[in-house]
């Protein structure tokens, strides 16, 4: 499994590198062809005869060699074999003998595929550029495919072209296999005059056939890490292309609050939630903030802070009076009787409306909740008996005033 980043990276890289040095052998094809350069180097010119040869480009200067001049003195004595040549020997017949063409046969289709190459070498080299940046600003979504897109059919298309040229430069050595053969696929007239050539090494005629395939393929050592490259690079714009844009400080902050308020629905149904829900329904919420104080005890508190303070002193943990929380609670709906009471438990204890006191008296809960402070600090030994008593004194007392009143 290839590093995505590190992958595009290499792959751009790569494609530029290697186009920069593919470029070179076609420009100087697409010069030798169109007669604005002419080689005199033996092996270079073997391989112009072959692909590029056209007459209106001038006579063919052969380089002279001191080393191959005293064979080619040896051959006219008659001090060696023909077996013996040496190329820049046969270049030199060829060019000396032959009935060359006015133009190579394989020159125009060679022509053709250069031209094709250099163009899409250049694109090629755009598209890697478009890669290599576009991996720095780690591209999401569309940008991916704007990004990615051309440097991955550019990619495709030459894997393609170098597989067919290769191919076609390929069936060239079937149709090449000794010197008479070469001559005829070239364009030479006079072809069989050269059988005394025939007799040199099978492998000579077929050398530009070769050295094109080799090219064409980049080698094949260069050609497989282009598609390696290629898969490597179509799987990283797939993932950026799913991906979304990286967040930001307020996507941020949204997803902390959609986290947050998820834990909170997932807490509804949780003791201390419940607890809430009943203590906010049964007034007690009011109570508390009636009753705070520095020495007050939160009675309806279920923090873990609470829980530590109170567990280092033993006193009594007494809830709110049943009684008072029906009291204090108002019913919410007046039956259809005319009565004044609800169908609801808690408003059995409350009062009609025409019978209640000009003043809407609130009960405060701060007398309970003294008494309650009072008794917290003694031990766990006070029975229920007593709390009982204690509950019911401040129940008579806070029902007698409101007579009272």
């Amino acid at each position: 499994m290839c590093n995505i980043y590190v992958a595009r990276l290499l792959a751009a890289i790569w494609t530029i590198i290697q186009t920069t040095f593919h470029l070179i052998w076609t420009v100087w094809g697409y010069y030798a062809y169109m007669c604005k350069t002419v080689p005199s180097h033996y092996y270079l010119v073997f391989v112009y005869l072959t692909y590029f040869y056209r007459n209106t480009c001038g006579k063919i200067k052969l380089e002279d060699d001191e080393f191959f001049i005293e064979l080619d003195t040896d051959l006219k004595n008659g001090s060696i074999n023909s077996s013996e040549y040496s190329m820049y020997n046969i270049v030199k017949e060829i060019l000396r003998n032959a009935s060359l063409p006015e133009e190579a046969f394989p020159a125009a289709r060679t022509h053709i595929y250069i031209k094709i190459l250099i163009v899409s070498d250049i694109v090629w080299v755009i598209s890697a550029v478009l890669l290599f940046v576009g991996t720095l600003l780690n591209a999401k979504k569309i940008w991916a495919l704007i990004v990615y897109g051309p440097w991955l059919i550019l990619t495709g298309l030459m894997v393609v072209m170098d597989v067919l040229t290769a191919v076609h430069f390929g069936l060239d050595i079937i149709n090449i296999r000794c010197f008479t053969n070469y001559l005829r696929f070239i364009g030479v007239e006079n072809y069989n005059d050269f059988k005394y050539l025939d007799n040199v090494g099978s492998l000579n005629p077929v050398m530009p056939s070769i050295i094109f395939v080799c090219l064409s393929s980049r080698f094949f050592i260069f050609w497989i890490p282009n598609v390696y490259a290629f898969f490597c690079v179509l799987n990283a714009a797939i993932v950026a292309f799913q991906l979304g844009p990286k967040p930001g400080k307020s996507t941020a902050i949204n997803l902390s609050n959609n986290i947050e308020s998820s834990f909170n629905e997932i807490n509804l149904n949780s003791s201390q939630a419940r607890i809430r829900k009943w203590q906010l329904f049964y007034g007690a919420a009011e109570t508390s903030k009636a009753s705070a104080g520095p020495n007050d005890l939160d009675l309806n508190s279920n923090s873990r802070t609470s829980s530590l303070r109170n567990s280092r002193k033993k006193h009594v943990m007494l809830n709110e009076p049943p009684m008072i929380k029906i009291l204090k609670r108002r019913p919410d709906t007046i039956s259809s009787n005319g009565c004044g009471y609800s169908q609801n438990p808690w408003s059995y204890g409350t009062l009609p409306d025409h019978h209640k006191p000009k003043t809407n008296h609130k009960i405060h809960m701060a007398s309970l909740n003294s008494v309650i402070n009072r008794n917290s600090d003694r031990p766990l030994a006070i029975s229920l008996r007593k709390r009982s008593q204690i509950t019911a004194s401040v129940i008579l007392d806070t029902l007698g005033k409101v007579l009272q009143r």
